[in-house]
């Protein structure tokens, strides 16, 4: 497994991959009509990451099995903190991946001088919650009614999200 900064030419595998981690999971931000419509312009996206916005893939060989989003302001005041949202298809979690993304976002963090990583993680979502507590990440705050959930019989809200935060 390998980890490495996506390519203009990984725009189609990556897309292929998000789509699948959407209709697997109902604990990502974008629906699978949004993911639809943002693959359009994939390649356009990859090619406008900068030192502030990146994304970094997890392969085994050619197949993208996970990612890392990660973002910082350009703002003095608040670029000692960097956001990530991670995922990993469900047949390659329980590997070990996950816990390599965060490593990674983690020396992403220092390299650039971020004191402060934090994640949003569904309260409903457990393993996420148990992974990133096993990182030492703590909870900081709950976004009461913070996000549809799209995939459950209703359209209902998460009773609230947490985020969770790292100080290096």
């Amino acid at each position: 497994m390998e980890i490495r900064k996506i390519r203009p030419a990984d725009a189609e595998k990556f897309v292929e991959f998000y789509e699948k981690l959407v209709k697997e999971s109902d604990y990502l931000m974008f629906t699978p009509k949004e993911t639809a419509e943002k693959a359009k312009q994939e390649q356009k996206y990859i090619e406008d990451y900068d030192d502030y916005k990146q994304v970094f893939v997890a392969t085994e060989g050619e197949r993208i099995v996970g990612y890392l989003g990660i973002s910082r302001s350009h703002l003095s005041k608040l670029k000692h903190t960097a956001r990530f949202t991670v995922g990993v298809l469900r047949d390659s979690q329980r590997q070990g991946i996950a816990d390599k993304l965060i490593a990674f976002a983690e020396n992403w963090a220092r390299e650039k001088g971020v004191g402060r990583l934090e994640i949003t993680v569904v309260t409903d979502n457990l393993p996420a919650i148990a992974l990133f507590e096993k990182h030492h990440y703590e909870r900081e705050s709950a976004r009461r009614r913070s996000a549809l959930t799209t995939n459950m019989p209703t359209n209902t809200l998460w009773p609230r999200s947490f985020s969770f935060l790292r100080h290096f």
